[in-house]
């Protein structure tokens, strides 16, 4: 931020979701979009990793298509015709995966994913079955519970591992805010 200031740009970071998105955090802010248009924006970089898990791909891409004709970056996930800084979802998991089993010895590791319809999610539930696989640990399916990235869904999954009875000694969340 302050090197954009240095060049004279003001930037406003924006925490908004998509209108109709699920969840009660994102439907606050969805007046947002309304706003970001190229009256009042000169570019927009979208954190397209944290809106897209509410939404289906086509219906993502028809929302985004509101903003053509501004230049934007998209964060997280590659979007078609639209330069994208990409986040390295493998390194974290697999690292935190090691740490478990090698410096901790632990056998039988629990997962919290992340939703379903998101690549970033997808891929580090891969990665995580992929290390557990390259470190000859077993993978216990009934060890995965579901969430979605919000801290909402981190307790609800932690309800469900208390409540399955399973016991396991470690635990890898897909993200920080679960």
């Amino acid at each position: 931020i302050d090197t954009a200031a240095s060049l004279g740009a003001d930037i406003r970071i924006l925490p908004a979701g998509f209108p109709h998105a699920s969840g009660k955090t994102t439907n606050q802010f969805s007046v947002l979009y309304e706003w970001a248009t190229s009256e009042n924006l000169d570019a927009l970089i979208i954190a397209t990793g944290t809106i897209k898990i509410h939404l289906e791909p086509v219906e993502f891409l028809k929302k985004c298509a509101r903003f053509s004709g501004m230049p934007i970056i998209s964060l997280s996930i590659a979007l078609p015709g639209i330069p994208s800084i990409m986040v390295d979802n493998r390194s974290g998991i697999r690292e935190a995966v090691e740490h478990l089993v090698l410096t901790h010895g632990r056998r039988k590791i629990a997962f919290i994913k992340g939703g379903e319809q998101n690549d970033e999610a997808n891929i580090r539930y891969q990665v995580f079955q992929e290390t557990l696989a390259a470190l000859s640990v077993p993978f216990f399916p009934e060890l995965v519970f579901p969430g979605d990235f919000s801290p909402d869904s981190g307790k609800k999954a932690a309800e469900l591992i208390l409540k399955s009875g399973h016991k396991f000694d470690g635990l890898i969340i897909a993200n920080d805010d679960m």
